[in-house]
């Protein structure tokens, strides 16, 4: 409803005759309710001249709104004719007769005025609608009789027009006596809701629109407060009408609205005055649309558009001819350069030398809409650091499908490619070592190959040499002065068998035999008891037959060349008194630990590496070629090696 149809009914200022159309009966009850009590309310006199069936309509609503329909009745303010009733006592031969109109409808007014003194008349009629269904030039004639009465009483009426039948053909003849048209055809077939609210604010009027984006019935909510419309926190019409109070201009804004199904929904708000001619504020005229799709669409872009801003990748918009159109903050922190600096360039600033066919093969693809999915290549960053990539490249199309540009997500895969470069690395590293673990070992099996062929030539040889000299000894018997002889070959016996011990014992150092003939148990427990009497250092050996049983000649010799290489170190370095040996099984290996009470080292990596603990730096590799660890813990109150071995399937103790 326009600001003048409310300001009209409302005021209804004498000498007007207003026409209102209307496709809907709550439209005019509303109307007609608005126009009925305001009168009242100024203590005018109210002339309703009415069908039976607005009649039943209307008093309930003015019964709601407090009217003593029956008091004001009884004292001649408020006047409830029949329509039909009314025509048919001056109609004549299908007109209106003047005569009878002058005379009737003036009865019905002088009979009002003497309880209304000098205040105005509002009269409402149906005569003339229900001539226009039937009788087109009565309707006309009647129209005219009115507006001639009004001009000579002072009267106003407001005459209503069903656009069920009026509204496409509504002549200018009658239109003609007219002095407003309420015309609802544009705000009912509005997409926008529009809603006429009183200054409460109370719902007035109600179109097409409005319950097409609320979903309520005119019915329903004309005469109800507007905050029916208004979700929790969003009633902000109070507000706003009393800033049109005081003279402001309220410019366009966007709140929301709830729905009868209780959806809510986003809307754009208009707000207008609604005022008498003589600038009284009466009303506002409230024209919403609903913006819920556009909302989302925006919501929907902006989560987009955060997506994109804060993505890792650097995600990049180009046109056919690969231009940059956007830069995200990814693309800026990957490649160097701000979006300022990168759009409106040529893609091909980021290629390093020798892939400028890169691209034009990608767009070949991109124009006929295919993907480009996850291809890994290299890209030249702003400062000329060129750094690996994997990129997806999609086509941008419009709703028609027309490939238009292109996007294209890089993800920065430098430091996996780095990794797996050290990962090649460390894989070569580590079969070099292997490869160098199976060098030792084979030069340590030489080794004990050449230990073991000296110590059989020291063995035979010298003990050769030792038994001949012996035999030579004898043969002194014979000699003239035998007493003296044999004094010489008593010496010399002696001296022969402390050779013979030394060469012994020395062929036991390079290789032991014991531990080939009998195990490792019996070797240690010889080697160690050899060790203490040439030493004169008590070695405390625990060891369990049964553990070193079934072991493999491998690990046999392992243990026994570190216990050997660890107690040479002892009278070497430690200058110990003690010393405690223990080999022994566990459920990891073989374990064996060689702890003295003697001085004790710089154990750190660096110390064990250097030139002057070779021996260790032996140990060390003896036990790593079986997989093995050997750990050191040196200190002031001695020294601890421990060694462990694995058994795994292959050694005979696990079979």
């Amino acid at each position: 409803m326009s600001a003048e149809a409310i300001w009209v009914l409302a005021e209804r200022p004498s000498g007007e005759h207003i026409a209102q159309l209307y496709s809907h009966d709550t439209v005019l009850m509303e109307s007609l309710r608005m126009f009925t009590t305001r009168g009242l309310s100024r203590g005018e006199a109210v002339l309703l001249v009415l069908t039976p069936s607005h009649r039943r309509l209307l008093l309930p609503h003015l019964q709601a709104d407090g009217v003593d329909v029956d008091g004001l009745q009884r004292a001649g303010q408020l006047l409830l004719l029949d329509a039909a009733e009314l025509l048919a006592s001056f109609m004549r031969d299908g007109m209106p007769d003047a005569t009878l109109f002058s005379m009737s409808l003036g009865e019905v007014v002088a009979r009002m005025r003497p309880s209304i003194g000098n205040r105005k008349v509002r009269v409402f009629g149906e005569m003339v609608d229900l001539l226009w269904k039937s009788n087109q030039p009565a309707a006309i004639c009647l129209e005219q009789l009115w507006s001639d009465l009004i001009e000579g009483s002072g009267l106003s009426l407001f005459c209503a027009y069903s656009t069920n039948h009026v509204f496409d053909t509504f002549p200018q003849t009658l239109r003609a006596p007219h002095s407003h048209i309420i015309s609802s055809a544009i705000a009912e077939t509005s997409g926008d809701a529009i809603v006429g609210l009183t200054l409460d604010p109370r719902i007035v009027y109600w179109n097409q629109g409005a319950e097409r984006i609320y979903g309520y019935a005119p019915d329903e909510v004309i005469g109800q407060p507007s905050s029916i419309l208004m979700p929790p926190g969003h009633n902000e019409l109070p507000a706003v009408i009393e800033r049109i109070r005081r003279g402001e201009h309220v410019p366009h804004y966007e709140n929301r609205r709830k729905r009868k199904d209780g959806t809510v929904i986003d809307v754009s708000v208009a707000v207008s005055p609604v005022k008498t001619r003589d600038g009284e504020l009466v009303g506002v005229s409230v024209v919403a649309r609903d913006i819920s799709e556009r909302k989302r669409a925006e919501e929907a872009l902006a989560r987009l558009a955060a997506i994109v801003d804060s993505s890792e990748d650097a995600i990049i918009g180009k046109t056919l001819d690969t231009t940059i159109i956007s830069w995200n903050h990814g693309a800026e922190r990957i490649y160097g350069y701000t979006a300022t600096e990168a759009i409106g360039q040529p893609v091909g600033m980021l290629l390093p030398p020798g892939s400028e066919d890169e691209v034009p093969a990608i767009m070949k693809r991109i124009r006929r809409g295919e993907t480009v999915d996850h291809y890994e290549t290299k890209r030249r960053r702003k400062d000329g650091t060129i750094i690996d990539v994997s990129v997806t490249v999609s086509p941008i199309k419009t709703r028609d499908g027309v490939v238009i540009g292109a996007s294209a997500i890089a993800r920065d895969i430098t430091e996996r490619k780095q990794a797996e470069a050290a990962r090649a690395q460390i894989a070569r590293l580590e079969a070099s070592q292997a490869a160098h673990r199976l060098l030792l070992e084979r030069v340590f099996e030489t080794q004990e190959q050449e230990r073991r062929r000296i110590a059989r030539e020291l063995h035979d040889e010298a003990g050769q040499l030792m038994a001949s000299l012996l035999v030579g000894l004898r043969a002194l018997d014979d000699t003239n002065s035998i007493d003296e002889a044999k004094a010489q070959a008593q010496r010399l016996r002696g001296v022969a068998v402390k050779a013979l011990d030394e060469v012994g014992r020395l062929a036991r150092g390079l290789h032991s035999a014991v531990l080939d003939d009998h195990g490792l148990a019996v070797a240690l427990q010889q080697y160690v008891a050899d060790y203490s009497a040439t030493h004169k250092i008590a070695v405390d050996l625990a060891l369990d037959e049964t553990d070193a049983r079934n072991l493999s000649p491998a690990v046999q010799l392992a243990v026994f060349r570190v216990v050997q290489e660890a107690l040479t170190n002892v009278v070497k370095h430690s200058g110990a008194t003690a010393i405690r040996a223990r080999v022994a099984r566990s459920a990891n290996g073989l374990k064996t630990t060689i702890a003295d009470n003697g001085r004790g080292f710089e154990a750190d990596a660096a110390s064990v590496h250097s030139e002057a603990h070779l021996g260790l730096q032996s140990m060390r590799e003896r036990v790593a070629i079986l997989g093995g660890t050997l750990r050191i813990r040196s200190g002031a109150r001695g020294t601890t090696i421990a060694v462990r071995v694995p058994l795994g399937p292959g050694d005979p103790s696990e079979r």
